[in-house]
């Protein structure tokens, strides 16, 4: 397996991480005002390291590549987005 990475290939993660805040942001504050809070805070918890331990599981059969981590990596922000958004709200009410 090839594990030397470039400063581009870390860019392309982080940017892939940070993606889905750019498409679905605004709309989740909508979503959650109509969904449960805490139901939402638990599922995207559990998605998320449901996600991490996908990488884990990848690298462990020496099947991660670029394409998976950052398909990995857009899940994860855009459950990262309804969960904030959900924090937020749930904290001030």
């Amino acid at each position: 397996m090839n594990q030397n990475g470039t400063a581009m290939d870390v860019g392309w993660i982080n940017a892939s991480r940070w993606l889905p805040y750019v498409f679905i942001g605004l709309l989740a504050g909508v979503f959650i005002d109509r969904i449960n809070r805490k139901f939402i805070l638990v599922t995207t918890d559990i998605g998320r390291g449901s996600l991490l331990i996908l990488i884990f599981l990848l690298y462990s059969f020496d099947m991660i590549n670029m394409i998976y981590l950052a398909l990995i990596m857009i899940a994860f922000g855009a459950l990262s987005i309804f969960n904030d958004a959900a924090y937020q709200s749930f904290i001030l009410n």
